[in-house]
Parts: C-alpha cells; sequence; structure tokens
C-alpha cells in the first residue's frame, strides 16, 4: 500500500483539529457551567419556550429524540433546575418549567460551540456552504459513517451513555 501523501495528512490533520476543538470546547463549557451540552441546550429551549414548553417541544428546539432529552431532564431534575408540572386544563400534558435556581443558571449559560459556528457558517453565501456540504458528505462516505445517526450539535458524546440523539 502506497503511503499517504502530504495532502492527506492534511485532511486527517483537520479532522483531527475539529474533533479536538469539539471536545475541548465541551469540557470548557461543562466546567464552566458544570452542566453537559446538551444540559445546557435543554435548559436554554425551557428557559426560550414559554409556559407550554413539553418534552417533544424541548426536543425539537435542541434537535434531539425525546428519549435523549427524558435523560437530559432527569439530571436537570435531581440538580433542581427543572421541574415537570402537570397543568390543571389537562392533567395528561406535562410541562416543564425551571425552578428559581434553574432560571438564574440559564440566564447566566456561555454559548454552545454550534451556535457560534453557525452564526459564521450562516454568514457564508450559499455556493460556499454546498462546497463544504458536499467535502463533508464525502468524508462521511470515506468513513464509512452514513448510518450513523447524528443530531446538528457539536458535542462528544457522553461517555458511557448512549449516543444523544438515540
Amino acid at each position: 500500500m502506497p503511503p499517504p501523501d502530504a495532502l492527506a495528512y492534511d485532511i486527517l490533520r483537520s479532522l483531527r483539529r475539529i474533533l479536538r476543538r469539539v471536545g475541548g470546547h465541551s469540557r470548557a463549557l461543562s466546567r464552566s457551567a458544570g452542566l453537559t451540552v446538551p444540559q445546557i441546550l435543554c435548559l436554554r429551549a425551557i428557559a426560550a419556550g414559554g409556559p407550554e414548553v413539553t418534552v417533544a417541544g424541548v426536543g425539537r428546539a435542541v434537535h434531539l429524540s425525546p428519549s435523549a432529552v427524558s435523560r437530559v431532564l432527569d439530571r436537570l431534575e435531581r440538580a433542581g433546575l427543572v421541574q415537570r408540572v402537570r397543568r390543571a386544563q389537562d392533567r395528561r400534558k406535562v410541562c416543564l418549567e425551571l425552578t428559581d435556581l434553574g432560571r438564574g443558571r440559564a440566564a447566566a449559560l456561555p454559548t454552545p460551540l454550534h451556535d457560534i459556528f453557525l452564526e459564521r457558517l450562516l454568514a457564508l453565501d450559499d455556493t460556499r456552504r454546498r462546497v463544504l456540504l458536499e467535502a463533508l458528505e464525502e468524508i462521511v462516505h470515506l468513513m464509512e459513517a452514513e448510518d450513523l445517526a447524528a443530531a446538528p450539535l457539536l458535542t462528544p458524546d457522553e461517555p458511557g451513555e448512549p449516543p444523544e440523539d438515540a
């Protein structure tokens, strides 16, 4: 097998930089906020969602499955940041509310990397974004990763847990 050329190694280095940036930013967010990126996203979605926000609504807002959101909400509830509330009008409907502690934490949350990235990405014209997408889709193909589910979030999977969008 012939040795890879310099360009191939440059591509690998670029991929490694992306992976390191995502992991490093996620760890920094967790240290500063005391929460994982999915927890931060869910907390922000609940804060922005109004009085009738549900698990399904949070899932749609953060691009995670209801089961993944439920696991995140369980942790937020144990931390005293969120509570599940049944409404008097319809006892079947469970809404999510921030506790006083949760409101304080939500007001001071740092910005996740994917929000920063999306802002910069959206500043590019459509043609440039399409070129980037095609290149990334080719990398996905080369890595035989087409069948992997992935939410549009820049965060590594939590060790020992199922993927966020499982």
